[in-house]
């Protein structure tokens, strides 16, 4: 067999198995999407409750033992997007947000404070 055609042979065969793995790699990743989509839970908020926000700028402050959710904030408006207009219990200062950073507020129920 000549080099021209054992050479023509050979990128044939190393092209069907490139695009074996693709097809592998592809299922592989439509399956891990489907597990990771089925464990997220959708965040509903209601005008009147409470929520943690997430502190984005925690990640310049040193110290792991900080929290990473800031203070209680009510909600007191709901947009059509998706944004929320929340107000800080202490400072009465209103904000806009978006729901990615916001946490559900959940009160132990029978504490009481001493």
């Amino acid at each position: 067999m000549p080099t021209g055609k054992a050479r023509k042979l050979a990128l044939c065969e190393i092209e069907e198995l490139r695009d074996e793995a693709y097809e592998c790699a592809s299922t592989y990743k439509a399956k891990m999407k489907k597990v990771h989509d089925v464990k997220i839970r959708l965040k509903s908020f209601d005008v009147g409750q409470k929520v943690w926000l997430y502190n984005t700028r925690m990640k310049l402050f040193p110290g792991k033992l900080n929290s990473k959710w800031t203070s209680q904030f009510v909600i007191v408006g709901a947009g059509n997007h998706g944004q929320f207009e929340i107000e800080d219990f202490d400072d009465h200062i209103r904000q806009v947000v978006n729901r990615y950073p916001l946490k559900p507020y959940l009160e132990m129920e029978g504490m009481q404070d001493n």
